[in-house]
């Protein structure tokens, strides 16, 4: 039985596809297809939309390998950052922000809304402040 296999024109595309830096006419115009043909890989060929994951899940692996690698060297350097800085002010927002993370409160308003702790916007300084008037009135 012979083995199916995607050609370089399609291998390009989930490539590119996977990448997601490029609108989908023009990746058919890279490659040389049209976009029907594109679209018909991306919703009907179970190899290519196999590859397409692949290459995805490929890439987010090896994101967070670099990540974990580097992630000491990281901790170090901004560390060294907070204690080297001469302003008062950017050594507290270092510190505060530090801690912050390590404690896993949430620190921007983006993480808020993703954990589902606040259905309007928040900005994280208002939040602050009301925190520590709160600490205060204790």
């Amino acid at each position: 039985m012979e083995e199916l296999k995607l050609s370089q024109q399609q291998l390009l595309a989930a490539e590119m596809i996977a990448a997601g830096t490029a609108p989908r006419t023009e990746i058919a115009n890279i490659v040389g297809c049209s976009r029907t043909t594109l679209y018909n890989w991306m919703e009907k060929n179970q190899l290519f939309i196999t590859e397409v994951d692949r290459i995805k899940q490929e890439t987010k692996e090896w994101g967070m390998n670099h990540i974990k690698a580097n992630f000491a060297k990281a901790t170090i350097d901004y560390w060294k950052f907070i204690e080297d800085t001469d302003n008062p002010a950017e050594k507290g927002k270092g510190y505060r922000y530090f801690i912050d993370r390590q404690l896993g409160k949430p620190t921007a308003r983006h993480e808020i809304e993703a954990q589902g702790e606040a259905s309007d916007s928040a900005d994280a300084d208002v939040l602050d402040q009301e925190f520590d008037e709160d600490e205060k009135e204790e």
